[in-house]
């Protein structure tokens, strides 16, 4: 998944541009040895399964403003769960970004049939007032974001934000659990 996501941005952006967050120094020296920089070891405390991307994010970019001097201020956020991406969807996105600077984010339509959607609330379920509404869920292929924008709300959701539908099923998989991954390996 890592080199599925590695060789889209490669084709994407510069080199130079790419910065990627790793605990592992064995996928760090790989990368290095291919030209992408990984100046540093993301500490274990970020790479548990409880640790947020908006941590992980955080930290990437603070390390490596003050270990260069550099000012990021523009970001593009590709996880490696989401390896089947399209250079077209990422175009999409980034001219919505760059027309508004609203935070912009890839997603899915979520398909129900059904008016009756329940949400879990302590020990029972709560009927949702739906009504059919055409509703979509992130599909994690791309977040395009200002980093101030990041850090402000501590989070890549924004009550408003820009969006480009995957409509494609294979570039729909977002790969969060083991079956997830089986699934995606037979694609």
């Amino acid at each position: 998944m890592f080199k599925w996501t590695t060789d889209f941005a490669k084709k994407f952006f510069n080199k130079e541009n790419i910065l990627i967050s790793t605990d592992c120094e064995k996928t760090a020296n790989l990368l290095k040895q291919n030209d992408f920089q990984v100046p540093f070891l993301r500490p274990k405390y970020l790479s548990r399964q409880s640790s947020s991307m908006f941590s992980v994010i955080y930290h990437a970019i603070n390390t490596y403003e003050k270990k260069f001097n550099k000012n990021i201020k523009y970001l593009t956020l590709l996880q490696p769960t989401s390896p089947y991406r399209s250079i077209s969807d990422l175009k999409d996105g980034l001219k919505l970004f760059y027309k508004n600077y609203k935070p912009t984010m890839s997603v899915t339509k979520l398909h129900v049939k059904s008016e009756s959607i329940y949400l879990k609330e302590n020990n029972f379920i709560k009927k949702l007032n739906y009504k059919k509404k055409i509703s979509y869920i992130p599909n994690g292929s791309f977040y395009i974001l200002k980093k101030e924008q990041l850090f402000k709300n501590k989070s890549f959701y924004f009550k408003e934000m820009n969006y480009v539908e995957i409509k494609e099923h294979q570039k729909r998989v977002d790969i969060d659990y083991m079956e997830d991954f089986k699934l995606a390996s037979k694609i």
